[in-house]
C-alpha cells in the first residue's frame, strides 16, 4: 500500500489517464479497514469459539 498510492499518482500525472497501478492499494486497504471494523473483529473471534 505504501509504494502502490505515490506509484500510481505519479503515473496518472504523467500519463493524464486511469493508472493501474492504484486499484490494488486500494481493494487492499479497504479490505485493512474492514478487518479492523469491531463487527468483524467479533465475527472472526466468534468463529474462532465454534
Amino acid at each position: 500500500m505504501i509504494g502502490g498510492f505515490p506509484l500510481a499518482a505519479i503515473n496518472i500525472v504523467e500519463v493524464q489517464r486511469f493508472s493501474m497501478f492504484l486499484p490494488a492499494p486500494l481493494i487492499a486497504l479497504v479490505l485493512f479497514v474492514i478487518l479492523w471494523l469491531p463487527g468483524t473483529q467479533r465475527l472472526i473471534l466468534e468463529q474462532k469459539n465454534l
